[in-house]
């Protein structure tokens, strides 16, 4: 999918065309947390599942056949480009510590905004709140990274530690302060994926399956990871201790983006 984009839609137009591949994940949890107030609370969950396997067969009736394409991006692409595989390495566990920080909020948000005081009802409304901003995020991360043109892993960077500031007062046990957090971590903590990737891609278009299949394998194995470390410190210790430690874990996410960037600058320097 990666490469399909890279070929297939002009370079000034794929920073919004990977954040809006991006956005399909926070949109499927936006739809779970409306699923609370108007499905769960109402008719049943049973009736929550019948409708999600609904939108799964309309999405697959809709899914184009695919054709072969050519672009200004393919033609564009530079030759004889080396692969670095240690700073790819290193920017994959970067999206890893990343994307298991932020995978913490789809999986908990709602069950620790309860253990904070809010109603059930609540909590669903708000999960599909940073549901909104974190889609929102992602589109206009990927419209700044277009107009811009340059200093994508920097943005991305500046966004985990940003992020890491929103799940440290995630850990409050103030309502207001909580709310607040979730909102900061879920745009800032959230909103970067496909500016990553797209960054990856603008780094090595000419092997952007490749380099993106190195660096997305730590981002999903951060993504399966994160919910079981975090539910295990929730259960074992406290959701204010998961909520510090997925501080802790994009602001190392944040660190290791500058350094695996820089890294893979000095290979590709000329």
């Amino acid at each position: 999918m990666n490469d399909l984009l890279a070929r297939g839609v002009r370079v000034e137009r794929q920073g919004l065309a990977f954040a809006l591949k991006q956005s399909a994940i926070p949109l499927s949890t936006l739809l779970g947390g409306l699923a609370v107030p108007l499905v769960a609370l109402t008719v049943g969950w049973r009736w929550a599942f019948v409708a999600g396997a609904g939108l799964a067969v309309t999405a697959v009736a809709l899914v184009p056949r695919a054709s072969a394409t050519s672009s200004a991006a393919a033609e564009r692409e530079p030759g004889g480009r080396r692969l670095a595989v240690g700073p790819l390495v290193l920017l994959a566990v970067a999206g890893g510590f990343g994307s298991g920080a932020g995978g913490a909020i789809g999986s908990f948000l709602v069950a620790s905004s309860v253990q904070n005081g809010l109603a059930e009802r609540t909590a669903g409304l708000l999960l599909a709140g940073t549901s909104v901003l974190i889609i929102a995020t992602r589109l206009l991360a990927g419209l700044v990274a277009d107009r811009r043109g340059r200093g994508f892993f920097g943005m991305v960077a500046g966004m985990l530690a940003v992020g890491a500031a929103g799940f440290a007062l995630l850990a409050a046990d103030r309502v207001p302060v909580f709310i607040a957090g979730a909102l900061l971590a879920s745009a800032a903590g959230w909103g970067w994926p496909g500016l990553l990737q797209f960054a990856i891609v603008d780094n090595d278009r000419g092997i952007a399956a490749l380099a993106t299949g190195i660096t997305q394998t730590g981002v999903y194995t951060g993504g399966v990871a994160g919910p079981l470390v975090f539910g295990t410190l929730a259960e074992q210790v406290s959701y204010a201790a998961a909520w510090l430690t997925a501080g802790a874990s994009a602001l190392a996410a944040a660190t290791m983006v500058i350094v695996g960037s820089r890294a893979l600058h000095r290979v590709h320097r000329p």
